[in-house]
């Protein structure tokens, strides 16, 4: 699946995700969303807190379940 990160900076044709505790963060950014394609990681979005993580994934999934080849984050 094609996603386009938070920032509009990076387009990546993904194999997997999964949401990661972001050790030193700050404030707004202690969770993660990180695409994964093949042994690389990306961070594709930054979240204060591990629900709003998870809850990103599952928009990510409910896009792959409706059959949908790209996804794109909103603020």
């Amino acid at each position: 699946m094609w996603v386009m990160s938070y920032d509009k900076k990076q387009l990546l044709d993904a194999e997997r995700f999964s949401v990661q505790k972001n050790i030193g963060g700050g404030q707004d950014k202690k969770w993660t969303v990180v695409a994964c394609k093949r042994t690389i990681e990306y961070i594709i979005g930054f979240y204060p807190n591990e629900e709003g993580a998870k809850a990103e994934l599952e928009n990510i999934f409910a896009a792959i379940e409706a059959g949908k080849d790209h996804y794109r984050f909103e603020k």
